[in-house]
């Protein structure tokens, strides 16, 4: 009986033993995580400035001084040969 019950104890203080790694392990990975990441001001960087159309993004590249970046999606969703992209 005493025997089950010190086998039960050292199962349990293993199990909580192992959950206390996993919630170590994940917190350094968070961490990491943090402090690679762009801060709120520096995410503005990374958005892309959508246009409807080609010609209006022409427009707005003259006015702008900026190139132009085209992008073609040929998923299920889109298909350049019959002009959805």
């Amino acid at each position: 009986m005493i025997r089950t019950l010190l086998m039960a104890l050292l199962a349990l203080t293993s199990m909580a033993r192992a959950e206390s790694s996993d919630l170590r392990a994940v917190q350094d990975v968070l961490e990491k995580y943090r402090s690679v990441r762009p801060v709120e001001r520096e995410l503005p960087m990374y958005s892309l400035d959508w246009a409807s159309t080609l010609e209006e993004a022409r427009a707005k590249a003259a006015r702008e001084q900026r190139p132009i970046f085209f992008l073609i999606v040929t998923n299920s969703y889109g298909n350049i040969y019959t002009g959805h992209c």
